[in-house]
C-alpha cells in the first residue's frame, strides 16, 4: 500500500494530524503512486472540507480537514 507520511506542523496539528500519520485516502479516493495526495488535494480549493482516512500507529481513522 502507498500513502504519505506527514510531519506535524502548525496547520497539520490544527487539523488533528500527527507526525507519522499516513494518509491513505481523500474523500474515499485512495492515495496511490498514480494518484498521489497532491493530485487528490488539487481538486479542492482553500476552505473546502475533505475527509482524510489515515493510519496512525496501526489503526485506521477518518479526520475531517479544512484546506
Amino acid at each position: 500500500r502507498t500513502g504519505l507520511a506527514l510531519i506535524a506542523g502548525k496547520s497539520a496539528e490544527k487539523s488533528g494530524l500527527q507526525a507519522n500519520d499516513i494518509v491513505v485516502s481523500v474523500n474515499a479516493e485512495a492515495v496511490t503512486l498514480a494518484n498521489p495526495l497532491s493530485v487528490l488535494l488539487s481538486q479542492f480549493k482553500p476552505g473546502d472540507t475533505v475527509t482524510l482516512s489515515i493510519e496512525r500507529a496501526g489503526s485506521m481513522q477518518d479526520i475531517d480537514v479544512i484546506l
